[in-house]
This record gives C-alpha cells, structure tokens and sequence, in this order.
C-alpha cells in the first residue's frame, strides 16, 4: 500500500495472517519507524544528516551502519550495553546490486544497495518510484516524469539516458540514484562557479540560439530551428513563471566534469527540477532558452556566475551547491529567470531564494524558498 506521495506505507507478506510491516515517515522519503500491522515495534531508525546511521529493535542491541560512497551498507555493526562490537554483516555489492556477503551474517539488514530497501519476498530493491532487479541490472518498470515528457530525465546528447530502464545511465559505480529517477551527474548537466556556487546546468541540448554578441553565425539547422520557432512563435503559450517539478540531493561529494571543471571537480548539493507555466499553470511547449538573474543577498558579498541554456519544452535543472574544497560559509542568492522563445524574451515572475551553508566539517547544506510565484 503507498500514500499519495507514492511512498510505501504498508507491506503484507503472504499467506493471509503472515504478517506484514507499516512504515512511518518523518520529513523525508525515509522510514523513521517501522511496526508491525498492530502497532508494535519492529525497528527504529537514527538519521544524522540525512543519512541512516543505526537502527534499533526490542530484542538487540544497538545497530550501526557503515555506508560505502554510494549510501550502500558494507558493514553492520551491534553495540551492547557492556560497549561491545560484533561485525553482524559484511558485504561487497556487485555493480548493479547483487549482495556479495563474506562470512555468516548475524543479522540482515533491510537496507541494503545505495541505502534501499532489499524485498527478500521479490528479490528487488525499492527505489521509491520504482523497483531495481539486481540480478538483471535493470528497473522493472520504465522512468517518468510528473511533467510529460517523450524522454523523461534524458540528456539528448548522451544516449545512456535514454534507456528508461537503466539505472543511472548504467554507470552505478560512480553515480547513486536516490528516489528511482536518473540521478547522475555528466558533462553539460552541472556548473559551478568557485567555492559556493548556484547556477542552472539547464540539461542543455544543443547550444540554443546563437547569440548575436559573440560574432558567430548559427549553422544551417540552427538557422532552420530558429525560423521554425518564430514561425510558430503566435502559437506558443507565453511563459509566466516556473514551477519546481523534482529535487535530488547529493549529501556526499560527487565527482563530475564540465566546462567549468574540465579536469573534474567534486560537488555537493541539491540540483532541482523545473518547469517553465504559463499565467493558467500549463507547461510551455516549444524550443527555448532559459537565462537566470543572480543577485547576492547581504552580507553575502560574492554574486556567483548567472548560466544560460536550451530549455526543451521548458525544463531544465538548477545546480545548488559547493564544489571542493569545501571551505565553511554562507551564501544567500535570489535567483529570477528570462526565457527567451521565438525571437522574444519574458521576464518570468519567479523569484527564488538560495541558501548554501558549509559548516566547519565541510557538510554542504543547501536550501530554497519560493519568494514570488
């Protein structure tokens, strides 16, 4: 059974009166708690950081995770109220999550590869949004997107995305998928500017519309996609604002290389998913460019690189984080957006506050409120 967030809610095993599990949430997509179908206790779970780190249960001691880089758990450990440690398990894991376990384990945790739910009744592991068979190293069940798309979550340049049934562009060494959409980060999908940095990746397809400053004429496509989009430019919705549609969160850091970072750099943050509405709410189709405003909130003093890019259909993704070293400080940016469509630009309503926070640890910290609409 799932809630309206698409979070599971309750499992029963099978046969009828075999029992089964509730999960209680907290803020997150995560299990605080889990009870059986009467109520009683099964586990509770600690989180520090927005990472589990122990779980406890009526009938044991203190359980601790040990995460590897991707959030999967390696090592298990107990500790009794004498101050004893017993490894309870150790495991590798295959590239696309099959468990290789060393030894007998004394107690099997539930949450296994990338930090997800392992079902022993199906042999899959719960993404949220979809289910993972390790064994075949594909979901079961294709990727979509809360705003229709033809391609949802796809970088038109890079054909490992378009296989909606890959896991992170089949590159789960390197990358972690954290709510069972693709999450990893490539070339042209993320910027940063030095230090802190918030600044839109924009999923760029293309290089969009020549811009006439640059002394660069468009090639004959260009000039072709160009003609095409005035032409139908009457027919297009005027774009108004933009609408958050997804959020990832990388609470780790993560390697990437782009433009800005040609030898590769390590990030952060949170990259958030938006659409570009028209005044009634309705997704502007179309090609478009999407240009952002940055303007440092006092006493932030240092105004990060405002990005543009090709906006198909009017999404596109935003970039907020640090990128190392991370060197503790605060930054408050507010963020606006002009989309540029058929040969006319609108400045959109939409204004955005960002928060990056790095503490003393080099913990990145990122938040956002919508001030207008």
């Amino acid at each position: 059974m799932y809630d309206g967030d698409g979070n599971r809610i309750e499992k029963s095993s099978l046969p009828a009166g075999a029992g089964g599990t509730l999960y209680w949430y907290g803020l997150n997509s995560a299990p605080l708690e889990e009870t059986n179908l009467t109520g009683g206790m099964l586990r509770d779970y600690v989180f520090f950081g927005g990472e589990r780190i122990s779980v406890y249960t009526p009938t044991s001691a203190i359980l601790a995770f040990f995460n590897d880089h991707l959030g999967s758990t390696s090592k298990f450990e107990s500790v009794s109220s004498a101050g004893a440690v017993t490894l309870e398990f150790d495991a590798d894991y295959a590239p696309f999550g099959r468990v290789r376990e060393f030894g007998s384990d004394l107690y099997d945790p539930a949450f296994k590869f990338m930090g997800k739910e392992y079902d022993g009744e199906t042999g899959l592991d719960n993404f949220g949004a979809r289910y993972n068979d390790p064994t075949i190293g594909r979901f079961i069940s294709a990727d979509w997107s809360s705003v229709p798309e033809a391609v949802p979550y796809a970088n038109l340049t890079n054909p490992q995305t378009l296989n909606l049934y890959a896991l992170v562009s089949d590159n789960p060494e390197t990358f972690a998928d954290l709510d069972g959409h693709y999450s990893g980060i490539s070339e042209s999908e993320a910027m940063c500017s030095v230090d802190i940095c918030t600044g839109n990746s924009l999923d760029l397809v293309g290089d969009g519309p020549a811009n006439p400053d640059d002394g660069q004429s468009p090639s004959p496509s260009e000039a072709l996609a160009q003609d095409v989009a005035r032409a139908n430019a009457a027919q297009q919705q005027t774009p108004s604002s933009v609408v958050r549609t997804g959020e990832e969160t990388y609470s780790k850091p993560t390697k990437m290389t782009n433009a800005a970072c040609p030898s590769g750099c390590t990030f952060e943050g949170k990259i958030y998913s938006y659409q570009v509405v028209d005044a009634k709410g309705n997704p502007v189709k179309g090609s478009m460019t999407v240009s952002e405003q940055l303007k440092a909130v006092p006493p932030t003093k240092t105004t990060p690189t405002a990005l543009r890019g090709s906006a198909p259909n009017g999404q596109f993704r935003d970039v907020v984080g640090a990128r190392a070293p991370f060197k503790a400080g605060r930054s408050v940016v507010d963020q606006r957006f002009t989309v540029t469509q058929g040969g006319h630009s609108y400045p959109l309503s939409t204004t955005i506050r960002q928060t990056v926070v790095i503490d003393d640890r080099g913990h990145v910290f990122v938040s956002e409120r919508t001030l207008v609409p």
